[in-house]
């Protein structure tokens, strides 16, 4: 069978001639790069002079030896299961794993919300000096609008409180843990480094307080239950474990009520960085000069592409 023959009226257009053409339209508009450039520039200055500076105040933490060796006697059994003490098998979770994680909890939130001077400082744009306020800002008027045209729902403003600290915390709160040592490291974000720094302390302290409170309640729970079950108890092997399982929640309860910190230790000083951390001008700056220089030199390629046509 003969093979098809090519289309005539449309030759195919050789890689030269398809790569000068681009060039030549490139040239042609060259000025649409430096264009480009700038107004990407300008723009990255206008928002570079209205952004807050960020300072990262910083926290490194490890486990409190006290709370670190709090854990039920593998000895205790069953009997330590039943009155709620732990099994005798697998490991038990540790009070500083759970000081990572309550970092980010809603009831420490709750605890620093009370704090009205504090959600001042963290929420100033929408304090006017007697009340809260929904903030003017022209991000916020454009998010609305577009809202409207798109017909999502409009969930309105509310006040600064728990919830919207919890999500403050989540935005600007880090941890880092690394596998090769015991240390965690704790950041926060702020424009004023020196409430980062007491933003954290108050953090740091908020936590372990909550942990040590709930470790009280339980240990006092548990030795009600266990006294209990000891003046009933006969038999000496039973006697045995329920002593031995109540001196155990008498040392937890000992050491929750000690005033040294209870779940985390701080290595070392609460720090903040000498210099802003976020935004970074001259990343961000370079990055939009790229940008700006790639839009302008595809706007040069579109508009010679539809003058060919």
């Amino acid at each position: 069978m003969a093979a098809p023959m090519a289309d005539a009226s449309h030759p195919p257009m050789p890689a030269a001639s398809w790569t000068s053409g681009r060039i030549d339209a490139i040239a042609a508009r060259w000025w649409l790069a430096p264009a480009g450039m700038a107004v990407a520039l300008l723009l990255a200055l206008l928002w570079l002079r209205q952004a807050d500076y960020l300072y990262t105040a910083t926290l490194r933490v490890s486990a409190a030896p006290a709370s670190a060796g709090a854990r039920p006697t593998q000895a205790l059994g069953p009997l330590a299961a039943l009155a709620g003490l732990g099994g005798s098998g697998g490991d038990q979770v540790t009070p500083f794993r759970y000081y990572l994680d309550g970092l980010y909890a809603p009831e420490v939130a709750a605890r620093l919300a009370r704090d009205r001077a504090l959600m001042r400082k963290i929420f100033p744009a929408e304090w006017d000096g007697a009340r809260w306020r929904r903030p003017a800002s022209l991000a916020g008027s454009l998010r609305r609008g577009l809202g409207d045209v798109l017909g999502l729902p409009d969930f309105g403003w509310s006040p600064p409180d728990a919830r919207r600290l919890a999500e403050h915390i989540a935005d600007q709160v880090a941890v880092r843990q690394s596998v090769k040592t015991p240390l965690a490291t704790i950041t926060y974000a702020h424009p004023d480094p020196a409430f980062a720094r007491a933003f954290l302390d108050r953090l740091d302290r908020t936590v372990d307080g909550w942990l040590r409170e709930q470790q009280q309640a339980r240990a006092r729970a548990n030795i009600a239950y266990l006294s209990g079950r000891l003046a009933a108890a006969t038999l000496a092997e039973q006697r045995a474990a329920l002593v031995a399982a109540l001196a155990e929640q008498e040392r937890q309860a000992m050491f929750a009520g000690a005033g040294t910190a209870y779940a985390a230790d701080r290595f070392d000083d609460i720090t903040a960085s000498p210099e802003p951390t976020r935004p970074r001008p001259v990343p961000l700056l370079a990055g939009a000069a790229v940008a700006g220089l790639l839009l302008g030199v595809l706007a040069a390629l579109g508009l010679g592409a539809r003058r060919r046509r």
